[in-house]
Parts: structure tokens; sequence; C-alpha cells
């Protein structure tokens, strides 16, 4: 993120004591002058903190490559490092599509390629499954499978145990959300990179974005982390990765990935399948799946084309992108309690800050269901 704006930002951007309500927040100003009035995001972060009972939040709006709002509430800060779920999900994305594009693997492979136990019936549906499929959740295998889970097996052994798990059907004919197959896929690229997760996330998008904080599984000693739900971020850290996609694959002047790797990403990858296993609100509608490489596609244009798109996790971490207007957002929380389902007229954040953002710069950020996805 830009220093300059950050500087510009930041008497309005400090850190608020637990103790102690925020102070009302001034309109934010950009280095060129533009003025932006983010309170009733602020006003409603003040009042979802005080009900729920959560010891902190925090929000981040930027434009392009310029920070608008970055706000901390309660405990928060800078610093404040947070399990971010489901969101991993969007930057593990990233990550298999940067192999892709420096020719370790192709998404269109089939999982059989790399885990031989995928490959010991050739005849059966499991051969056949791609990590395509395993990215979109239409691979067929279960959600969850405790076998695969453990910390204490590597991420290899995890696919070779799902390699024995029972298929819902045949792959590619239905969206059941889940975390097995990102595992499974997450182990066929540490074969095609010849690297462990972590390092191979760290050198494909990891470092070149610099997210420096990110972190994967518990005190990252676990070899079996989940590309699905495994990684720990910031604010600022995940900031720089939606800074990345809305710059098109470029941040600081440095290309993570090509325009059509970013576009391939967002790209509705389902054809329209239908939903076997989500949240009830992505059931709702015409229950039909639209998923890219690990991210919610929430609208297209139309040319099919994704103009928005989010990555929202179980314990509230939620971040979006408009590609039209080059905006993005993040609303931070870890839940891991249920506060959310304990308290009472809870604000909803994902509207109020749609609704905020579409008033301030005229961006649709889609309609993020309020509702966590099952993990």
């Amino acid at each position: 993120m830009s220093p300059l704006v950050l500087a510009v930002l930041g008497a309005s951007l400090t850190q608020v004591p637990p103790s102690t309500p925020p102070s009302p927040t001034p309109p934010a100003t950009t280095a060129t002058g533009e003025h932006f009035d983010f309170s009733p995001i602020d006003a409603a972060a003040t009042e979802y903190l005080a009900k729920s009972g959560l010891p902190g939040a925090a929000i981040l709006v930027i434009h392009h490559d310029k920070v608008l709002y970055e706000r901390y509430y309660g405990s928060y800060d800078a610093t404040t490092l947070v399990s971010i779920a489901s969101a991993s999900k969007w930057i593990s994305g990233a990550a298999m599509i940067a192999l892709q594009e420096a020719g370790k693997l192709d998404l269109d492979d089939p999982v059989a390629k790399y885990i031989t136990e995928f490959a010991s019936d050739p005849a059966h549906p499991r051969a056949s499954i791609t990590l395509r499929q395993c990215f979109n959740h239409t691979s067929a295998l279960p959600p969850n499978l405790r076998s695969a889970d453990s910390p204490t097996i590597s991420m290899r052994q995890a696919a070779a145990a799902a390699a024995t798990a029972d298929l819902s059907g045949k792959p590619g004919t239905e969206f059941r959300y889940g975390g097995v197959s990102m595992r499974v896929a997450g182990a066929c690229a540490e074969v095609a990179a010849g690297k462990k997760w972590r390092d191979l996330f760290e050198d494909s998008i990891g470092k070149p974005v610099g997210m420096t904080s990110t972190r994967w599984g518990r005190l990252e000693l676990s070899q079996n982390p989940s590309p699905a739900g495994g990684a720990s971020s910031t604010l600022r850290d995940y900031g720089r990765f939606l800074e990345m996609i809305l710059g098109r694959g470029q941040i600081d002047g440095v290309r993570v990935l090509t325009e059509a790797g970013v576009a391939e990403l967002l790209r509705d990858q389902t054809g329209g399948v239908p939903i076997a296993r989500a949240s009830v609100g992505r059931r709702a509608g015409d229950g039909k799946a639209k998923y890219g490489v690990g991210c919610w596609v929430e609208a297209k244009d139309a040319n099919g084309e994704t103009l928005t798109a989010s990555s929202p996790g179980a314990f509230g971490f939620l971040p979006a992108v408009n590609m039209e207007r080059g905006v993005g957002y993040i609303w931070m929380i870890e839940d891991k309690g249920r506060n959310r389902k304990k308290a009472k007229d809870l604000p909803d954040m994902a509207k109020v800050i749609r609704e905020t953002v579409k008033a301030q710069l005229g961006a649709e950020m889609g309609t993020t269901p309020a509702t966590p996805e099952p993990e």
C-alpha cells in the first residue's frame, strides 16, 4: 500500500484502546484530494463490537493501489494476526495459478498424475478428477475427512487417505463446498513444484505480493496445512493480495500473475452445476454454483467476465473485490466462539460495507451471504 496515502490518512486511522469507543471518523481523504465518508461503516462496526463481545475488529477499503479507509477497533491493530479460514482458498487458488503459469502443472491435469493412489484403478471415477475440479468443489470427494486432516501426517499422506474415500457421484456434476479436495490439489502442487506447501506459496505469492505476516497451520509446525482453511493473516497482508488482484496480477511494479491468470482465477469454473452443499444463502436463487479457483463469483458481466468476487471465512474474515471499479474491502474479525450466533441484532457488516462503498464509489460489491459456509 502507498506510504503517502497512509500518511495522509494517519490521523483518522489510529487504533482505539479496548475500553474506549472509537471517536467520530472524519471523511477519508486520498492523496488526490478525493473525499469519502465511511462513517456508516464506522458506526456499524462500533455497534457490532459492543454487541458481539468480540475483542476487536478491523476494516480496510482500497481503490486500486490506494488505501481509502483503514480502521482498527478494540484490541486489534496493524499487527493482529487472525485465522482467515476459507479466505485461505483464494490465496491458495492464486498459488495454483502461479504454478500453472510457471509450467509446473496444469489445472486440467488429473490428480492421478501426481498421486498414484488415485491411479490404482483407471476405470474408477477418481482417476479422472482434475486439479481444477479440486479447486472449484466439483471433484465429488467428501467435503471433510478426518483421516486426511491430521497435523502429524504429510499432505501427500493426506491425499493418499482421500483416495480411499467414497465419491458422492461423477466428478464435475455437482458442487459440494469443502476442504479435502483442495488439500489433495495442494499435495499435487507439492509434487509438481518439489517444495512443501508453505514454501511454494511463499515463493509464488507470499514474497512477490509482500504478504510478510501470512502463516500456514498452527505455529507453522504442521506438515499438512489446509490450503482451504489453514492460513492466518493480517488486514494489510491480505489487503496487498487484493491490491495485486485489482492490479490484474501486478503490485508495486512487480508482475505476480499475468492478466490472463487473474482472469482465470476469478472466472466461474463450475459450468453452473447444481449446489449440493453450501450455506443456505448460496443455495438460494437459481441453486447453481458460481465459483472460481478458490473464490466465489458474485456477479458477471454480459460476456461472462467476473465483476465481483469474494472469499469469506467461517470465523468472520471477509475479503471482496469489484474488478470493474477497482475497489476492494476486508472486514476482519475472528469469532471462533460463535459470538455472532449468540448476540442479538448484530449489524450485517457485509451489507453495510457494500451499501457504503456503492454510495461513495459507485461500486457494486456483490451479495455475499451473512451466513458462513460450512467448513
